[in-house]
């Protein structure tokens, strides 16, 4: 999702249209399903998103679904 989201903006940006940082933070977040709202909610009031790269986001969300996942499925075994 990350690299594809990155090639758009990069493509748009060749084409003259510029847009901050914190735009394009806004535009990952919103698309993050309803059960990530709690955690949306908390990163836009905690971070200051001029500065939150949206890598950052990403690396951070792929941990925790994969944390939850891995618990998941070791519960599914005992």
């Amino acid at each position: 999702m990350i690299t594809r989201f990155t090639d758009i903006i990069n493509g748009l940006e060749a084409l003259g249209n510029t847009y901050k940082k914190s735009g394009n933070v806004m535009k990952i977040l919103r698309s993050l399903s309803s059960k990530w709202h709690t955690k949306v909610t908390t990163i836009q009031e905690a971070k200051d998103l001029t500065k939150l790269p949206i890598r950052s986001i990403w690396q951070r969300s792929y941990k925790r679904v994969k944390t939850k996942e891995e618990e998941h499925s070791s519960q599914s075994y005992n």
